[in-house]
């Protein structure tokens, strides 16, 4: 399993993203079986986005991919809003953020080491219980 941050599911639905083709290749070529799982928090952050920056339209057929089970949508427990919280106060001089928190804390739950972003910094810094950092893809 790979868990789906908000900014490479932006790069892969945005062409004109520098980089999209990264992504999306990726998305062809680099899972190997592995599924691809989406935070629902990362579907009300990457929403608006795709309204602002490209079209509702854009942002219909996304919510159309989630339907039909093209994109598969996980929700968090309650015990990952605690380990967010951890996390957000632990890494407070980024500052983490909410969405990036509640990831970190659902792959732990879940036992998913990898993730799928184009962030980084973020998601490099993290220090997660169970493993020894994340892999971050692609």
């Amino acid at each position: 399993m790979i868990l789906a941050d908000t900014g490479a599911l932006l790069a892969n639905i945005d062409a004109g993203d520098q980089r999209h083709r990264d992504v999306s290749d990726f998305l062809v070529r680099g899972l190997r079986g592995r599924q691809l799982l989406v935070p629902s928090v990362v579907v009300a952050e990457l929403g608006p986005l795709l309204e602002s920056r490209l079209h509702p339209s854009i942002e219909a057929r996304f919510l159309r991919s989630i339907a039909s089970g093209a994109n598969i949508v996980i929700d968090p427990v309650a015990a990952d809003y605690g380990r967010a919280a951890w996390f957000v106060e632990k890494y407070a001089d980024f500052p983490l953020g909410t969405v990036d928190a509640l990831i970190a804390a659902m792959a732990e739950r879940l036992g998913v080491t990898t993730i799928f972003t184009l962030d980084q910094r973020h998601f490099g810094a993290i220090q997660p219980a169970h493993c020894e950092r994340f892999t971050l893809l692609p």
